[in-house]
């Protein structure tokens, strides 16, 4: 009778261990699509089997072990980032790339071979009232060019802004769910597929937004830092990140310009240095060095400064045959050879210029009080003095170096 109890027993047993078998089987078909599952798989394990002894055999079914290879996962992080990253250079460069039309057939470079078509129309017939007004009117866009293309760089900078701002966002929320997954293995649900695919559907999409590390610790539970040493979870403790900005020192060359974006840790340490790569580093990297190289920033002019003011000074070096470069308002200038001046005479002295042109509300000043034509200051040497902030273009059209040269 114990013989046929014990058989039956095992007999049990066997099946309760192909019931568990074919439950992990059917786990992993039903999740054949689901997003960041690994399939898992579980071992069958003989008993001991020793009629002597009273030991009937069987099987049993071991633990359940989960296909996913965290190397692997760790390589596939390193990927998501680097493209996480390319994409954000795409996304954000793309916005600048029609400011800069390489063709020829708008912005600045449009603007310049208009003006050197008038330049070249005005030179065959030098003696033209109507060439030299076409002169004037085509440097006028010239200026204009400049201000658009600033203006547009402005709004890519503040664009890059409230980008980096919700890139931070989306890293603190993904870390306040890592948290939470990590609460709930803390809580004794350990191995559970569906929430090991959550974690690791939550690692890709935090990789995306910059470097991370993620280490499965001794209890399960997960610590992930961002560029190797900044915590953003361990446990179930988010360290939230947060953006700000750092103002240009009141001792720097240019103390008015824009400041630089930062990233912060939780405890208020600077990591914007340490992040160069996911989103996170392309956007830091766009505001702190790409268009500060066009706009300029505390230690530097721009570029786009630095072309402009080179075209305000041989433009007005041309148009007055004045190697100082004194301080001509085309705009006025233009409104007194439509009004005053006869038609075919033009003053190519400088004084003669000034001296024709009616005065704005205040007269001539020193320095010209109004807007930079790419919306910044930018450096100019003044005898020993060092560098000085210096106007390109006015409020009221094209404006070279003051009248004192």
């Amino acid at each position: 009778m114990s013989s046929i109890t014990s058989t039956l027993l095992t007999s049990a047993g066997a099946l309760d261990a192909y019931s568990e078998a074919l439950s992990v089987v059917q786990n992993n078909v039903a999740n054949a699509s689901t997003p960041d599952y690994a399939s898992q798989s579980i071992s069958l394990e003989p008993l001991e089997f020793n009629p002597t002894t009273g030991y009937p055999g069987g099987v049993r079914a071991g633990q359940i072990v989960s296909s996913r290879n965290e190397y692997a996962e760790q390589a596939v992080q390193q990927q998501t980032t680097l493209l996480g990253q390319a994409q954000q250079d795409v996304n954000s460069l793309t916005s600048m790339q029609s400011l800069f039309d390489v063709t020829g057939s708008s912005g600045i470079s449009a603007a310049f071979n208009s003006l050197f078509s008038a330049f070249s129309a005005w030179g065959q017939t030098p003696d033209s009232a109507v060439a030299q007004q076409n002169v004037i009117q085509q440097a006028t866009s010239v200026a204009s060019a400049f201000q658009q293309t600033a203006t547009g760089l402005e709004t890519v900078a503040q664009n890059t802004q409230q980008q980096l701002q919700s890139t931070v966002s989306e890293v603190n929320q993904i870390a306040t769910q890592l948290a939470g997954y990590n609460q709930q293995i803390m809580n004794g649900d350990r191995n559970d597929p569906s929430l090991d695919a959550q974690i690791h559907s939550s690692l890709d999409q935090l990789s995306n937004d910059g470097s991370i590390s993620a280490t499965k610790q001794s209890d399960g539970t997960w610590t992930v830092l961002l560029n190797g040493q900044t915590p953003l979870v361990i446990e179930s403790q988010v360290y939230a990140l947060s953006a700000g900005t750092v103002p240009p020192s009141p001792t720097s060359a240019n103390p008015t310009a824009p400041a630089h974006l930062s990233l912060l840790a939780a405890d208020g340490s600077d990591i914007t240095a340490d992040t160069t790569s996911g989103q996170l580093g392309s956007l830091l990297n766009l505001a702190n060095n790409v268009l500060p190289g066009y706009l300029g920033d505390a230690n530097q002019a721009g570029s786009l400064n630095t072309l402009a003011q080179s075209f305000a000074s041989n433009v007005v070096n041309l148009l007055t045959g004045d190697g100082r470069g004194s301080a001509v308002h085309l705009r006025h200038h233009q409104r007194h050879q439509r009004s005053a001046e006869p038609a075919g005479e033009f003053h190519h002295n400088s004084r003669a210029v000034s001296r024709h042109q009616p005065r704005p509300p205040g007269g001539f000043q020193r320095r010209c009080a109004g807007v930079v034509a790419t919306g910044r200051s930018h450096f100019r040497k003044r005898r020993n003095r060092g560098p000085q902030l210096h106007p390109i273009l006015c409020r009221h059209g094209l404006q070279c170096r003051n009248a004192a040269g």
